[in-house]
């Protein structure tokens, strides 16, 4: 799943789907999170609770046996996701990404501050 073929194949796959042609205007945003934050969210979905403390240490790195391979596999399904979008025809695209200083970014630039802090009210 790290090589950029095999990785192609999947996404591109799961982009020709019927399902997606069912539209006549897709957009698209794509929202960037970091590997530490997809491996727990991954460990959140997959898991029940009372069972995540027992595997928390087995999925920390996505099920790969290293971090350096879930690490390369993170950055490589964001990177085929963006080699493969145009399959759908997107009428428009955006990226959403939080930045260091913790602001909800939307296509860079500032749509909230202190992101983080604002969710947990």
């Amino acid at each position: 799943m790290i090589a950029p073929k095999i990785c192609d194949l999947m996404i591109s796959s799961y982009l020709r789907n019927p399902f997606f042609k069912r539209f006549e205007r897709i957009l698209i945003n794509t929202i960037y999170t970091s590997f530490t934050n997809n491996a727990k969210q991954l460990l959140e979905r997959k898991f029940l609770p009372e069972s995540t403390e027992i595997i928390a240490d087995e999925w920390r790195n996505l099920g790969f046996k290293s971090s350096d391979l879930a690490q390369h596999f993170h950055k490589e399904a964001y990177d085929s996701w963006e080699r493969n979008l145009h399959l759908l025809h997107p009428e428009k695209m955006s990226i959403t990404s939080v930045s260091e200083s913790d602001d909800l970014m939307i296509n860079n630039r500032k749509i909230c501050s202190n992101w983080s802090e604002k969710i947990k009210r």
